[in-house]
């Protein structure tokens, strides 16, 4: 691999809802470096959202820092309050290929996989909750809005006829668009149905900040030790 040739990686965690890592490495190192990140305190281990192989590194590095600027955290600009797809969608541009690793290689037990999906569908839950998505209320898909989801319950939804998680619904409508992306932010683009000029619902970039990711969550180490953003402000991951 040549000095400029490298990897971009997108990393999120479901301790942290609204939040993703942004890194980048010249070396033939990635599961070596997300299973040094996976050693830290969280609760549950970082998701690969997405990582590519670019011909340029230092150059997709400068350009995405600049893009996204306004949406990096202020304490470390290596996490940014944004939809993770936004970023995968302006790596993609410059993508040589893509990279995919399994769990095993980046340090996620099966039980870590299973505490993972728990915490990431009680955050959806609550999203849904500050939607106003009582069941039977009908969500719009924002980068279309004539497809509609139907919210069930339980933070379930009705997608094309067929129950589904909000991140499933989302990974269906982004494919009806032409995105084959399999895993997308789940509750990111569903906003009420109620009319033209319906008020939209606050975006990652207006999310609080890391003082109030924890909030409410579950079977998580809650001490102030193991918090996230204890360890976050404290130690470089």
């Amino acid at each position: 691999m040549s000095a400029k040739e490298g990897t971009v990686f997108i990393l999120t965690n479901d301790a942290m809802p609204g939040f993703a890592r942004l890194d980048f490495t010249t070396k033939d190192d990635l599961a070596t470096r997300i299973r040094k990140i996976n050693r830290s305190e969280l609760p549950v281990p970082f998701r690969l959202y997405f990582a590519a192989q670019v011909a340029n590194c230092e150059l997709v590095e400068r350009n995405m820092r600049y893009l996204f600027a306004d949406y990096a955290e202020a304490r470390d600009a290596t996490y940014f309050k944004v939809n993770p797809d936004m970023l995968r969608a302006a790596i993609e541009l410059a993508a040589t290929a893509i990279v995919e690793l399994p769990d095993e290689e980046i340090g996620i037990s099966p039980q870590d996989r299973e505490q993972m999906d728990k915490m990431r569908a009680y955050h959806d839950a609550l999203r849904f909750e500050a939607l106003n998505a009582e069941p039977g209320a009908t969500l719009c898909f924002s980068r279309d809005r004539s497809v509609t989801c139907t919210a069930i319950g339980n933070g379930m939804v009705e997608f094309d006829g067929t129950a589904a998680t909000p991140a499933d619904a989302s990974a269906k409508a982004m494919e009806s668009l032409g995105f084959d992306w399999g895993e997308v932010a789940a509750t990111e683009y569903w906003i009420p149905h109620a009319g033209p000029f319906a008020a939209t619902p606050r975006t990652s970039a207006e999310a609080p900040g890391m003082d109030s990711v924890l909030t409410r969550m579950p079977n998580g180490r809650e001490e102030a030790s193991s918090s996230p953003v204890m360890f976050i402000r404290n130690n470089k991951i």
